[in-house]
């Protein structure tokens, strides 16, 4: 089960950055924009911008496997969490609802610390797909001595 804590952190507003490998292992990234995540069942889905994402789902299609790093301005905290795709599909009206909400709490977190509002103000994320994986590792990559520490969970069957 995903820990609770990590459930909060995740959900942000933190940045988020997608790392794939095609068949080849040529790496592709993306910056995904907003994320949700299902602790009992140990899923996450990150919604992807369509207008940056058409490399990231191909290495998806190809080998399923993810990484998304989550780090939060101002503390610095870092997590990287992995897993295997489960699906890929267009957001839904609720999703939309949640990235749209993203928006603004990443506006009110960011800007006082220096952050121009238009720059999570002006973000394309409509059209997004929302992509949902099991997670299967969590790291902690948050500068300091624990950096690259696999943290423990207990998955669930």
């Amino acid at each position: 089960m995903i820990p609770d804590k990590l459930v909060e952190f995740l959900t942000g507003p933190v940045v988020l950055l997608v790392g794939t490998a095609s068949a080849a292992l040529r790496p592709s990234g993306a910056y995904a924009f907003g994320l949700t995540a299902d602790a009992e069942k140990d899923v996450i889905t990150f919604f992807l911008p369509d207008v940056e994402g058409e490399d990231v789902l191909r290495d998806l299609r190809e080998n399923g496997r993810v990484a998304v790093t989550a780090s939060q301005g101002g503390s610095h905290e870092t997590y990287q969490v992995k897993g295997r795709l489960i699906e890929a599909r267009p957001v839904d009206d609720g999703e939309k609802a949640f990235q749209d909400a993203y928006r603004e709490k990443a506006i009110a977190h960011y800007t006082p610390l220096g952050v121009p509002e238009g720059y999570f103000g002006s973000m394309v994320y409509d059209p997004s797909t929302a992509v949902s994986f099991r997670l299967e590792e969590v790291f902690d990559q948050t500068p300091g001595p624990a950096a690259g520490d696999k943290i423990e969970f207990i998955p669930n069957p």
